[in-house]
């Protein structure tokens, strides 16, 4: 029986790999749990990057996970979006588009119960109908215009995970230069402290880990 009771406690601290469940006792706090926090935690300031750096397997998705819940218990709208479960992403345009459509279904999800408002259902019909835009300028369009007036005040927190597949579709390049453009602080980095913090206009935020 003691070994047994032994065995079911040792299972119930094991993993193979992904993100903790966000009641996991082997979770450790550490520095950079505080620290992403109170970046993203900041009121009236937006338009914020972050990127946290670190090798794989060190606990970023997991750092995501409850750096989002804390976010979302304070009234944030938190969207996480791991990159490799995008599919076949083979131009900006795809990229941008999966994004927002990712982020669409993430926001309808949190405010269903307050509002008729279907983000996803409009996406289809609003990105066709600008096509002399770029994907990146109808991406940051419809966010500006259609997402964050409708969302009562509240701030968008997009996270971005496993942000290495960039390099694989070859799109890196555009999409660093899309978060320099339109970010006020240029992509702060996150290794045990902040660098580069300035206020800014709208009230979305990324992170990358």
């Amino acid at each position: 029986m003691t070994n047994n009771k032994q065995q079911t406690t040792n299972n119930s601290y094991q993993t193979q790999g992904g993100t903790l469940p966000l009641t996991a006792p082997t979770y450790v706090p550490r520095q950079v749990d505080e620290e992403l926090y109170q970046f993203a935690a900041v009121e009236h300031e937006s338009n914020r990057v972050c990127s946290v750096l670190a090798p794989r397997q060190m606990g970023k998705s997991s750092l995501m996970a409850r750096t989002a819940k804390r976010l979302s218990d304070r009234g944030s709208l938190c969207v996480q979006i791991n990159l490799q479960e995008l599919g076949r992403v083979t131009s900006d345009e795809s990229l941008w588009y999966s994004l927002l459509e990712e982020i669409c279904k993430q926001v309808d999800e949190a405010i269903e119960e307050n509002s008729p408002i279907d983000f996803t259902s409009t996406l289809d019909q609003v990105w066709h109908t600008k096509q002399d835009k770029s994907a990146a300028k109808r991406f940051t369009s419809f966010l500006t215009e259609e997402i964050l007036p409708k969302i009562q005040g509240k701030k968008l927190i997009v996270f971005l995970d496993e942000i290495q597949s960039l390099i694989k579709w070859e799109l890196q390049d555009s999409f660093i230069g899309y978060i320099k453009a339109t970010s006020d602080n240029l992509c702060s980095r996150l290794h045990g402290q902040f660098k580069s913090r300035r206020p800014s206009r709208d009230r979305s935020n990324f992170r990358s880990v």
